[in-house]
Order: structure tokens, then sequence, then C-alpha cells
């Protein structure tokens, strides 16, 4: 499950938390949360992923993508609250060094 962004200047430094499991299922959710946060004009794109019990390689291809859909629009996807296991997903594929922000778990 993935919550929605409010649309005001207020929200550009909030983070956007995502919960649940990220799978082939759900992980469309991530990509449609960064295009819209992209729309409406935020720059830092922080994905709070604090809830979130599970995730596979369709999550971490999501991740990625809606990180490619960011930088082509000026802006940029960083992770917080990063769970442990998907902190090691992310360091097994290399995938830490590209988001890397404050709270993004690399132990």
């Amino acid at each position: 499950m993935v919550t929605g962004i409010a649309d005001r200047p207020s929200a550009e430094r909030d983070a956007l938390p995502v919960r649940g499991e990220i799978d082939l299922v759900t992980a469309p959710v991530i990509e449609a949360l960064v295009s819209h946060a992209t729309a409406l004009g935020r720059r830092r794109i922080l994905l709070d992923l604090a809830g979130v019990t599970f995730m596979d390689a369709s999550g971490l291809n999501a991740l990625v993508r809606a990180a490619n859909h960011a930088g082509r629009n000026g802006a940029r996807v960083e992770l917080v609250g990063v769970p442990p296991r998907v902190a090691h997903l992310l360091r097994l594929t290399g995938l830490h060094r590209r988001f890397t922000a404050p709270g993004a778990t690399a132990a």
C-alpha cells in the first residue's frame, strides 16, 4: 500500500510512506507515486520504506525506474527508513550507492 501525495507546498519535504509488500502486483504504485510527485513539481522525493515488509526484484526495478523518471524531470528519489532486509537487497545489487540518503541504512 502506498499513500497519496498532498498537493501543497509544505509537502515538499515530507517523506512519502510506502507500506506492505512491494512485489510484481504493487511495484507499479511506486512508479506512479514518483510520477505524481514530479508532476506536482517536487525536486526531492523522499520515499519512507519503514513500513515495507517485503520487496522482491520487481520492487527494486520499480525504484530504479522511478528514479530514472525523476531524473529525467529534474528531480531525485531518496530513501529513508530502509528496513534491514531491503537494505540488504540494495547492497547485494549495488543499488545502495544509487539511493544514498540520510536514514537509508547501509549496515
